[in-house]
């Protein structure tokens, strides 16, 4: 049995696979199990990936490749890769980032030195090669900060940056199946499940803020379906979060999550009065509970304002 199964789904990267594939043969932990999951990818990135595997011999029996017939989406293909994966631990790296070469190693070896389920680290948040600018990924290690630190948007609910007990992800019951806030449906129900967290405040993962990303792009009809897709999984969220959590905050933090839903029309509330409409009725009451709570962001509460009396916060980023 491996200690740690990487799952490392495939689809468009062929500018970024070589530097991936190389910073996760370099590891200095050994025993790592490699799961690429090609998911239809139409470049030569599965090409490039084989040309690599070819120059780390001693890595090439690790390494495990999976392919979809159709192109299924980033959370099926780490469903896949999670069928298969035999490792104690489970990690995940999207194929446009790269690691530090001593990132499984010491996330490993803390994790079993603490017997913990989960272990969190650091991470850059880079446009290029370079490191980029630092983020904490965590700022205390009590599940139920964690998960309300997600839910607010003061950590990044990301998968990547975290080492997780293979045996959590055995109770996961609400996996997402859209390619917007997929993350956060699993690391919420993986924290919440865990019995023990540990944490190092080291940057070993190296996020890549890709431009041409379908997620970044600006009209009308990308930032729609952003919205349903995001609004399928945090339906899925808050399922889990009302069937399970059972803090007096889980109210406040179900409400922020959905404000992010709702948040991705801003940009084209004035286009039509269909996406007001969805601003306004997708979930009853919530922009209302936002802005009677003490706590909401003062720029929350402003935007909810604006939005109210038709003047639209984003209306000069026009995309109509």
């Amino acid at each position: 049995m491996p200690k740690i199964s990487v799952i490392i789904p495939v689809y468009g990267v062929e500018k970024y696979i070589e530097r991936c594939a190389r910073s996760l043969f370099e590891q200095t932990l050994d025993d790592i199990e490699y799961v690429f999951v090609n998911d239809y990818t139409k470049d030569k990135s599965i090409v490039i990936l084989n040309r690599v595997i070819n120059d780390y011999p001693k890595r090439k029996s690790n390494v495990l490749i999976l392919h979809h017939d159709v192109n299924m989406g980033l959370p099926i293909a780490r469903q896949t890769g999670l069928k298969v994966a035999k490792g104690d631990y489970i990690a995940h790296c999207d194929s446009d980032d790269w690691v530090d070469k001593d990132m499984y190693r010491a996330l490993y070896e803390k994790i079993v030195a603490e017997k913990a389920d989960v272990i969190i680290c650091d991470y850059y948040m880079t446009a290029g090669c370079e490191n980029g600018r630092i983020f904490s990924a965590c700022i205390g290690i009590d599940k139920y900060a964690i998960i309300k630190d997600m839910m607010t948007q003061k950590i990044a609910p990301s998968v990547w940056n975290k080492l997780v007990r293979r045996q959590l992800y055995d109770d996961i019951v609400y996996y997402p199946k859209d390619g917007m806030g997929e993350d956060i449906v699993l690391t919420v129900q993986l924290i919440w499940y865990s019995k023990s967290i540990t944490y190092i405040n080291k940057p070993f993962y190296k996020y890549f803020v890709n431009n041409q990303s379908i997620t970044l792009k600006a009209d009308k009809e990308s930032y729609y379906r952003r919205y349903e897709q995001l609004r399928r999984n945090t339906d899925l969220l808050v399922d889990f979060m009302n069937a399970n959590y059972d803090r007096d905050d889980k109210k406040k933090l179900i409400y922020y999550v959905q404000y992010s839903v709702v948040s991705q029309l801003l940009k084209i509330l004035h286009c039509d009065n269909a996406y007001k409409q969805a601003w306004t009725n997708t979930y009853p009451g919530m922009l209302r509970s936002l802005l009677l709570n003490s706590k909401t962001p003062l720029n929350v509460k402003l935007k909810i304002i604006l939005t109210a009396l038709g003047f639209y916060p984003f209306k000069k980023d026009r995309v109509c």
